[in-house]
């Protein structure tokens, strides 16, 4: 009799802890086409293509591309699929961003930004809002 409670204790905590364990994260990937990436020593400003065939621009601080734990990369290179941005979010929440770009920095989709006081406050960022 012991045996039969100890055995059916044994499965009830299988059954109770197995369901903790398995939790399925939803992640959500979206491309889009950039215009134009904008360098600076403070980051990139990204200007991009939405849905509505509209423009609109991010800013990606440069402190995002460092440590084990960064919350962005950039790939360049020349391919004809450049330059595109390609934005991760997982259970709803930012979780990191690809720039993939031109490795010719003289491309037409290269620029750079003179340094206003305005600007470097718009560096200062923690979550990536995209206009879709």
């Amino acid at each position: 009799m012991k045996k039969y409670i100890f055995v059916i204790s044994v499965i009830l905590m299988v059954l109770i802890i197995t369901p903790l364990f398995t939790q399925e994260e939803t992640i959500y990937i979206r491309n889009f086409l950039i215009v134009k990436v904008y360098s600076h020593r403070f980051g990139y400003k990204v200007n991009y293509w939405t849905s509505k065939l509209e423009t609109a621009f991010v800013y990606i601080p440069m402190t995002w591309f460092t440590g084990t734990s960064s919350k962005a990369e950039i790939v360049l290179g020349d391919d004809t699929s450049y330059p595109y941005l390609s934005v991760v979010w997982i259970d709803g929440k930012f979780d990191h961003v690809r720039i993939y770009a031109h490795k010719n920095s003289n491309h037409y989709t290269w620029g750079v930004l003179k340094d206003t006081p305005e600007l470097i406050k718009r560096f200062e960022v923690t979550d990536l809002k995209m206009q879709f």
